[in-house]
This record gives structure tokens, C-alpha cells and sequence, in this order.
């Protein structure tokens, strides 16, 4: 019943946020950062002991993660985000150093997840920590899938 409440707010929510075709504001942040909790908490069924001791350890977590995730490149934009176009113009120089960056983020992000892949085992049982894995992959599908078919509605 709450996975249903949580899917019904991220359809309420993923309409306000595609309205904003910029970078989502502070308080679309911490909407999906409230939203992510719930979805994890639920969908891991911490007990308030655990929850206790996890969500500082998990918000460490992510902080770190998207600072890895929105490092700066070099040219601006990461790899995926080029057009043939924009990537035809680029020297093989730049090239080269856009993707040794790419490399070295997703190297980071590796040893990101080890790090915190053992302290989430030391305080949650390990299927815990699996089913942390899978919510997280889960709650990002919907909250795209969301945004998607908002945008695919706007567009008609």
C-alpha cells in the first residue's frame, strides 16, 4: 500500500519537476531526496534501530556520489551527453582526455561503492544491503520513467 502512495507521489511530483526543463531547484531536490527515503526505508524495511544508525552513513553515501557524479569535464559535457557533431569538432587531444576522464570517474564510482558496500555491511544484515542496491536502482527507473512520460505528455 505504500509502494502505491510513493509511486502516486513521484507521478504528482515528476509533472512540476519536467514544468522546470533547468536543473530542478532546491526544493525539487529535497522533494526527491524525501521521496527516496520513503522508498527505501519501505522497500528494505528498516527497523528504527537500523535507520538509526544507516541514514547518516547513507547520506554520506550519496553526497559522495554526486560529487563524483557531477565532477567537471573538461569540455563541459560528458561523453554521452555529445552529439556526433559536437565530438567531429573536438582535436583527438581533447578526445583522448574527455574519455581518460570518464574512465577515471567510473573508477571512482567503483571505489565509492566498495567503500560504502562494507560499511553498510557492518550495520545492516547483508540482504539488507542487497535490497538497498536494487530500491535505489528501482526508485531511479520510476522517478525517469516518470519524468519521461511527463515530458512525452507535455510534447503532445
Amino acid at each position: 500500500m505504500n509502494i502505491i502512495r510513493i509511486t502516486l507521489a513521484l507521478l504528482l511530483f515528476s509533472g512540476s519537476l519536467m514544468a522546470q526543463r533547468e536543473k530542478p531547484s532546491e526544493e525539487m531536490r529535497e522533494k526527491i531526496e524525501s521521496m527516496r527515503i520513503a522508498y527505501i526505508t519501505e522497500k528494505i524495511n528498516l527497523t528504527p534501530e537500523e535507520a538509526q544508525v544507516f541514514w547518516p552513513v547513507y547520506n554520506q553515501y550519496r553526497e559522495e556520489f554526486e560529487k563524483i557524479i557531477h565532477r567537471v569535464e573538461p569540455n563541459g559535457k560528458p561523453p554521452h551527453h555529445l552529439s556526433d557533431e559536437e565530438l567531429n569538432k573536438m582535436s583527438d587531444k581533447e578526445v583522448r582526455e574527455m574519455l581518460t576522464n570518464e574512465m577515471e570517474k567510473q573508477k571512482l564510482l567503483v571505489e565509492h561503492r566498495e567503500k560504502y558496500f562494507k560499511k553498510f555491511t557492518e550495520i545492516l544484515p547483508i540482504k539488507k544491503v542487497a535490497l538497498l542496491y536494487d530500491a535505489e536502482r528501482e526508485f531511479q527507473r520510476k522517478l525517469m520513467r516518470q519524468i519521461s512520460d511527463r515530458g512525452h505528455e507535455k510534447g503532445k
